[in-house]
């Protein structure tokens, strides 16, 4: 029987067992621990290298960025650089431009020197001109005064040949109504000096025919009878268009052409002072272009002591009046009324002729008498008006006459 016992080496193999296995346990330990670590580095590095990966497409991004950035700015560059080739270019034409505006200015320049030096030349001419123009002016204001003066005077020595004439007409009816002879015409008999020292003409007494209103269609009609009967009256016309000749006719023929304002209408004529000369002075001046006469007599639409100025201002007669004087007329109303307008109809020719002849009692009659397209039956009236007159011993004149009477209804100092 064998004997059991422990081997020495047996033991010792044992050892190493315990100590290998111990080595191993701790080995695998250790690498476990260490595979452990070499996991959680190696998870570590992965979230450093995915921030790494981040960070690089950021900077791939920015690169990116930066380089489309680039690239636009190398595009406006280019963009500026074919603009400034255009300014250049623009600014070699405006170059051009200023040399040539320069030259304009040059010639203007020059220009405005030829005519400054030529204006200061039509200055001086123009001065004389002006200088001349005052003397003809002078000369002709005085040949106009003159003028008028001798017309004046011719007005009146026609009148008195008128006179002269109506009063031979008138002596030849009465002394062949008495039944005496006749002398011939001419004649210097003592007959004859006996009936004119007897004829009432010779007392001064003048009638003064006076039209208002005209012109019309009877303007010619009433010329053309008192030319008959050699007879100067005084027309107040208003201003009628395309009559000239008949302005003109009025005073080539030796009649007297006074103003009763331009257009008769009493709303423009009565409401301010200001259309009341107005109307005064474009009918003066209308008539003078026509006439080359300008009247210095006037008479107020209505007469100076009418009631229709006070429908539009009832306070404008004695400033009306003023305005007259202060534009050197004189005005004129009348004291033999013939009645022709006291109706729109007009009133019959018997009327008319009874209204003059009844109411010429007066030495000097300022008769009214209308010159309108409704009057026709003054003008039938007109050559008995005038016979009647005359064998009433009245001879005849006008406004104009020196010794003509001024008759105002109104009183200028009221």
């Amino acid at each position: 029987m064998e004997t059991e016992y422990s081997h020495p080496r047996r033991g010792k193999t044992k050892k190493k067992l315990k100590v290998f296995r111990f080595l191993t346990v701790l080995f695998v330990i250790l690498f476990i621990a260490a595979a452990a670590a070499a996991i959680y580095s190696a998870i570590s590095s992965s979230n450093e290298i995915s921030g790494l990966k981040s960070q690089i497409d950021g900077l791939r991004k920015e690169i990116s960025d930066t380089t489309n950035e680039n690239l636009s700015l190398k595009s406006k560059y280019s963009d500026l650089e074919a603009q400034n080739d255009e300014l250049n270019k623009k600014y070699e034409r405006l170059n051009v431009d200023t040399e040539t505006f320069q030259t304009t200015i040059t010639s203007l320049q020059s220009q405005v020197t030829l005519l400054n030096e030529e204006n200061e030349k039509l200055s001086t001419d123009f001065k004389e001109i002006s200088d001349t123009l005052d003397t003809v002016r002078n000369t002709n204001k005085s040949l106009t005064d003159r003028n008028s003066t001798l017309s004046s005077q011719v007005s009146k020595l026609n009148s008195g040949l008128t006179a002269l004439q109506n009063e031979n007409s008138a002596l030849r009816k009465i002394i062949e109504s008495s039944g005496l002879s006749v002398p011939e015409e001419g004649g210097t008999d003592e007959g004859d000096k006996k009936v004119t020292e007897q004829n009432p003409a010779t007392s001064g007494k003048v009638a003064y025919l006076t039209f208002d209103d005209g012109v019309s269609k009877y303007t010619n009609e009433i010329l053309d009878i008192l030319a008959r009967y050699n007879v100067k009256a005084t027309f107040f016309p208003n201003w009628k268009g395309n009559s000239n000749e008949k302005y003109k006719r009025m005073v080539d023929e030796g009649h007297a052409v006074g103003n009763h304002t331009y257009s008769h209408e009493y709303a423009d004529v009565y409401t301010s002072v200001s259309g009341f000369k107005s109307e005064i002075t474009r009918l003066n001046d209308k008539i003078k272009e026509v006439t080359g006469y300008t009247p210095v007599i006037f008479r107020f639409p209505g007469g100076s002591n009418n009631t229709v100025h006070r429908n539009y201002n009832k306070d404008i007669m004695q400033q009306a009046i003023s305005t007259v004087f202060d534009l050197g007329m004189q005005y004129y109303d009348w004291n033999v009324n013939s009645g022709d307008a006291d109706s729109s109809k007009g009133a019959s020719k018997s009327t008319i002729l009874s209204n003059v002849l009844a109411r010429a009692t007066m030495d000097k009659a300022v008769i009214l008498m209308h010159d309108t397209n409704t009057k026709g039956t003054t003008v039938e009236a007109l050559p008995e008006i005038i016979e009647g007159l005359i064998a009433k011993g009245y001879s005849f004149g006008t406004l104009l006459d020196t010794d003509a009477p001024v008759v105002h209804s109104l009183n200028p100092a009221n």
